[in-house]
């Protein structure tokens, strides 16, 4: 499929917010799972990995983007949340810029204790550990980035083909290491664990390569969102305290890794010791 741009929309269901054009591609994810056919392009052609959907959330779309367009630039949003961007000023932006990327959002906490609330610590552990067995350079990166307050959700970007295919292969061959480890939650909200992780890794493989990142917000179509000056005005202060503080809460992450720590230990009680693994 060839084509300047592409970005797909990525959705399971019917919307009216879906655009549709010769930049925006409709994509329905985890259409191998689906019992409802939403007469789009499915995620489960060619080369794909739509039956993990439920695990990847919209990363079965970015896989399937990766393996099977052709076109120059790339991209990924979803059906109710695009960027406040004019299709006319995406390629202004792109032949200045490696990469588009939502504003970041920032939290009264750190990305790392953020990310808790998604997924278990475990799940982190062994995500760093692969980090350190597989990208060992990228390791150091990820710490200062799980310590500071601030993350650019939802897997959204628009790129050009020749970065994204380094970072799709930096990043699925992290979960294929991931898999032999982890175990996947019951629960649906749980189990969007890879979905969950890629928001930061995204951001971390980013600033690692020193790529110019243009930051952009996003627009959430089926809410009307009223901005809150004086709990924006308070989570900017926060962060910024938070800021100050960047290097206490790097050890802390540090105890959290180390290997006496009790997650680690509990990973290991359990047969996981991925470094082990890494020595035989």
């Amino acid at each position: 499929m060839k084509n300047s741009i592409t970005i797909i929309v990525c959705t399971h269901k019917m919307s009216p917010f879906i655009k549709k054009d010769d930049i925006y591609m409709p994509l329905h994810v985890g259409k191998v799972l689906s019992k409802n056919d939403l007469n789009f392009q499915g995620d489960n052609s060619g080369d794909n990995i739509s039956i993990k959907n439920k695990n990847y959330c919209e990363l079965t779309g970015l896989y399937w983007a990766w393996k099977n367009l052709n076109s120059e630039y790339i991209g990924l949003v979803h059906y109710r949340r695009y960027f406040n961007l004019k299709e006319k000023d995406i390629l202004k932006y792109l032949q200045k810029t490696d990469i588009i990327l939502v504003k970041p959002h920032k939290m009264i906490r750190s990305a790392k204790e953020q990310l808790f609330h998604f997924c278990l610590v475990e799940d982190y552990c062994i995500m760093m550990q692969v980090i350190k067995k597989l990208y060992p350079e990228y390791y150091q990166t990820a710490l200062k980035y799980f310590a500071k307050n601030q993350c650019s959700p939802y897997n959204m970007f628009i790129t050009s083909r020749k970065i994204l295919e380094p970072y799709c292969t930096w990043l699925f061959s992290i979960f294929e290491e991931m898999e032999k480890y982890v175990r996947l939650s019951s629960y649906s909200r749980a189990s969007r664990l890879y979905g969950y992780l890629a928001e930061n890794l995204l951001t971390i493989y980013c600033l690692h390569n020193k790529l110019k990142i243009t930051y952009k917000p996003e627009i959430i179509c089926e809410k009307t969102q009223k901005n809150n000056l004086i709990k924006n005005i308070a989570c900017d202060i926060i962060f910024n305290i938070r800021y100050l503080f960047t290097d206490i809460l790097m050890k802390r992450e540090d105890q959290i890794l180390s290997p006496n720590s009790s997650f680690m230990l509990g990973l290991k009680n359990d047969g996981i010791d991925i470094m082990k693994d890494t020595n035989q």
